[in-house]
């Protein structure tokens, strides 16, 4: 990214935008030399999303940043997924343009769950491990066996998600997967 491209300024809006950071800054008046002062805008929404005031409404930063860099107005449909899991990390490098669907398929696991993999659950009845994935064509869930090992019914849900991959072009995040197997 080079250095024109990097910033966003609008004397009239009274904000400047850092790409590269991901970060926007508020002109909040002249101090008493009547040079400009900026502060950092946003707030944590709580839940771990950053939110700022602009125009009197509450806007999404990492919306707001796509918006602005890409000179586009998104729709309700569109999301902003972030690559890295880091909810405020803003980085126009770290933004990527997908709908519901993608960004549902770029999660983390949850917490509170029965198994410490994505796509796993523990059957207390049966005391078996499960693995189950979303199939992306059908919007359907699909059983992909039960496992007397948590790693077995990780592995077959890594390998379903690569061959969906390969077949639908979705994006499972198989990187992210396979780092939890190391552990």
């Amino acid at each position: 990214m080079d250095l024109r491209n990097r910033f966003y300024y609008s004397e009239q809006e009274g904000l400047l935008i850092d790409f590269a950071r991901g970060e926007v800054f508020k002109n909040v008046g002249k101090n008493g030399r009547k040079i400009n002062y900026w502060r950092k805008a946003g707030f944590n929404n709580g839940e771990g999303y950053i939110k700022f005031k602009y125009h009197n409404k509450r806007k999404l930063l990492h919306r707001f940043i796509y918006e602005k860099f890409y000179r586009i107005k998104l729709n309700k449909k569109q999301q902003i997924d972030h690559q890295n899991h880091i909810k405020d990390d803003n980085r126009i490098v770290n933004l990527k343009l997908t709908d519901h669907q993608g960004n549902m398929q770029n999660m983390t696991k949850r917490r509170n769950t029965s198994s410490k993999y994505i796509g796993v659950c523990w059957n207390k009845k049966d005391k078996i491990f499960m693995s189950g994935i979303t199939n992306p064509s059908t919007n359907k869930r699909e059983y992909l066996g039960s496992f007397d090992n948590e790693k077995e019914a990780a592995m077959a849900y890594i390998n379903k998600a690569e061959q969906l991959n390969k077949i639908y072009n979705a994006n499972f995040n198989i990187p992210y997967l396979k780092s939890l197997l190391q552990d």
